[in-house]
């Protein structure tokens, strides 16, 4: 009982601590999730930010363009190439009349080694200009249009209403930059120095350092230009590609320990298994405190159940003495002793009683000590089962209760007479307790093969479906109303079926109309076997 007593109480202690772990893993797990989700939103708005930031400054260079139409618009190519010496931003630039000629750099020449290499490095996507979408001069408000080159998604006008935009193209490993704008009937394409330009994205984002993060500019390759704040380890938290023209390029931001990563996650579950286990500490705690006290009460009981085994145990041997002299008295006087021998016919009777009481409780004892043994030997059934009702039929009549016996074991088997004798009192002494009213109670024996059938069946009020399992257990008993005048502590039908089952049998209670009936199944062989029952 204790030993299961204590796997209970662990199975209590550790289930709320394996639910709860369970439950804690999977909100570290949903709780990380979320904190990437917000932290790498915000990242994200983070790169925005600093993109817009570059943007800003393309933007500032493309109005400084705007802002020199007259140079831009020179005839001579003397003053042009003033004009991209002049301009640290412009790498190379190329004119078209309006009839759509390169008229610089000069097609017949002179040109400077400088200017062949432009055009070597333009030619295929810009000297080609039909294949490139740049509009001719002469076609006014025409949109830019072609498959070679990305463009925004719509001109805007520039200083004198001319019309502009953005041209990328790709040459060598990334790309290339050139903005054009219609001016004085010819159009100018303007190439950005590209590394100007990144110089310039430099000294900007110079002032954006993060100890605890990494931003990257990425070519188009996925290269870093420029790396700027931590040392560049880590995970990558978001990535964002620039705005048009710069599609091509992309900002990242890495971290080398993210909140909800795996060091945030096993930070986390650190946190979750120190608060678990001061939880298991304390539920521990309180489940040695429960055993303790739980331990103290069962070895009270097992005291008290101790000393009630003691004290009946010191009762039986006076009991018995008192039972045999009250019945040698009772057989001298023979019927002669008048009110002094119906005196003494009590004290038989309630001795008889009272040493039943003291049989049950003495056999509960053993059986929860696990020491209720049988001792099986030659005996009669009907011989047992008269014997009992000629000790019963005088209070049973009296209780206005008349009993019929149908016998129907004669042989002699090998059977514990002491334990049937037990049986069958406890079952009288529930019919008088309980179906007295009935005014009839039947005992039958059967024998088939090795089996012995004990049935007592009454006219009482017969025991409710639901507990016909539940009388047989323990301290049960159907109604404490104390108007019943029925008395006992519920241990008398626990008794009978444990010395059934001993004896290799069942007891059980079966459907009566009206009333109740108890079967009795021992397994009682042949006197002449060999074995015990």
């Amino acid at each position: 009982m204790r030993t299961r007593a204590l796997w209970l109480l662990a199975l209590l202690t550790l289930l709320p601590i394996g639910a709860l772990a369970v439950l804690g893993m999977r909100l570290v797990q949903s709780e990380a999730e979320r904190v990437r989700r917000v932290f790498g939103d915000l990242q994200e708005q983070r790169l925005r930010e600093i993109a817009e930031r570059l943007m800003g400054l393309l933007r500032a260079r493309e109005q400084h363009l705007l802002a020199h139409p007259g140079l831009l618009a020179a005839h001579g190519p003397d003053e042009v190439r003033d004009f991209v010496r002049a301009e640290p931003v412009v790498r190379a630039l190329v004119v078209w009349d309006a009839a759509g000629r390169v008229v610089f750099p000069p097609p017949q020449g002179p040109r400077s080694l400088a200017e062949q290499r432009d055009v070597l490095r333009q030619e295929q996507a810009l000297l080609d200009r039909p294949g490139t979408g740049i509009p001719a001069a002469a076609e006014e408000g025409a949109a830019p249009a072609g498959p070679s080159l990305a463009r925004q998604p719509a001109e805007t006008s520039g200083a004198g209403g001319a019309s502009h935009g953005w041209y990328v193209w790709y040459h060598g490993n990334d790309l290339n930059l050139m903005f054009w704008q219609r001016v004085g009937g010819r159009v100018i394409g303007v190439e950005v120095d590209r590394y100007r330009l990144l110089s310039d994205f430099v000294s900007l984002l110079s002032d954006e350092a993060s100890a605890a993060m990494t931003f990257e500019l990425l070519d188009a390759r996925g290269i870093a230009l420029h790396r700027w704040g931590g040392d560049g380890a880590g995970s990558e938290v978001a990535r964002l590609a620039l705005p048009e023209p710069l599609s091509a390029w992309q900002l990242r931001t890495l971290a080398a320990a993210a909140p909800g990563d795996d060091a945030w996650g096993q930070s986390a579950a650190l946190g979750l298994g120190a608060g678990l286990l001061a939880l298991a500490l304390a539920l521990v705690g309180l489940a040695v405190a429960f055993w303790r006290s739980q331990a103290r009460a069962l070895n009270e009981a097992e005291r008290r159940v101790s000393f009630v085994n003691q004290v009946s145990h010191e009762l039986k041997t006076p009991l018995t003495n008192i039972r045999l002299y009250a019945e040698l008295l009772a057989g001298r006087l023979d019927g002669t002793g008048g009110e002094a021998g119906r005196h003494l016919a009590v004290v038989v009777e309630e001795s008889q009683r009272l040493g039943r009481l003291i049989d049950n409780v003495l056999t509960f004892g053993r059986h929860q000590r696990k020491t209720l043994r049988l001792r099986p030997a030659p005996a009669c059934p009907d011989e047992v089962v008269e014997r009992v009702l000629r000790a019963f039929r005088p209070r049973l009549a009296e209780r206005g209760v008349r009993v019929e016996f149908e016998p129907g074991a004669p042989t002699q088997v090998l059977l514990d007479a002491d334990a049937l004798e037990q049986i069958l009192g406890n079952l009288l002494s529930n019919l008088e307790k309980y179906a007295a009213g009935g005014g009839l109670a039947r005992v039958e024996l059967r024998r088939e093969g090795d089996v012995t059938s004990l049935r007592v069946a009454d006219r009482g009020p017969g025991v409710p479906a639901k507990d016909r399992e539940r009388i047989f257990e323990p301290f049960v008993r159907l109604s404490d109303s104390p108007g019943e005048g029925a008395s006992g502590a519920g241990i008398g039908l626990a008794i009978v079926r444990e010395l059934a089952r001993l004896h290799g049998g069942e007891a059980r209670l079966l459907e009566g109309s009206p009333g109740a009936v108890f079967e009795v199944r021992l397994h009682t062989p042949p006197a002449g076997a060999k074995g015990e029952a």
